[in-house]
C-alpha cells in the first residue's frame, strides 16, 4: 500500500473512508478477497506529494474552471475527494488489474461491493473516459 496524490485514478475503485479504522478494516477485507497491496492505494492530506487546489485568481484555476465545464462530473468527482481529504477523510483507491479484463464488470461489482460493505462511502469507478457508480443491489 502507498500514499499518493490525489490525481484522476484511471482503472480504479475509488471511495471515502471517515477514519483509519475503516481504512485498517477496508484493507484486511481487500487482502483476505485475494488482492494484493500493491493494488491499493492510500491517499490523505498529509501525503507528501499531496496538492492544494490553487486560490481562485491564479491561471491554474482558471485552468481548472475551463476542464470542469468541459469535463462534467469527472471533475466535480475529483473536486469532492479533495474536498473529502480537505476534511480529514482518507481515500482509498483499489487499482484493477489486467487480469480482472476477462470479467471486469463481475470484479468491479465484486470489489465494489466490499469497499461500500466495510464503510466506504460513495464507492466508483473510474474508467478511462468515464466514472461508473456502482451500483450495489444490482
Amino acid at each position: 500500500m502507498k500514499q499518493e496524490r490525489l490525481v484522476y485514478p484511471t482503472e480504479r475503485l475509488v471511495g471515502i473512508a471517515d477514519d483509519r479504522r475503516t481504512v485498517e478494516a477496508v484493507c484486511g477485507a481487500l487482502q483476505d478477497a485475494g488482492v494484493e497491496d500493491d493494488r491499493i492505494e492510500i491517499l490523505t492530506s498529509e501525503s507528501d506529494e499531496f496538492k492544494e487546489i490553487p486560490d481562485d485568481d491564479s491561471l491554474a484555476d482558471r485552468v481548472t474552471h475551463v476542464l470542469k465545464t468541459a469535463l462534467g462530473d469527472e471533475t466535480e468527482r475529483l473536486v469532492a475527494l479533495k474536498e473529502g481529504l480537505d476534511a480529514g477523510r482518507i481515500v482509498v483507491q483499489v487499482r484493477l488489474t489486467e487480469d480482472d479484463d476477462d470479467d471486469r464488470q463481475e470484479a468491479k461489482r465484486r470489489l465494489g461491493r466490499l469497499l461500500a460493505d466495510n464503510g466506504l462511502d460513495g464507492v466508483a469507478f473510474y474508467g478511462k473516459w468515464q466514472i461508473e457508480e456502482i451500483q450495489l443491489g444490482a
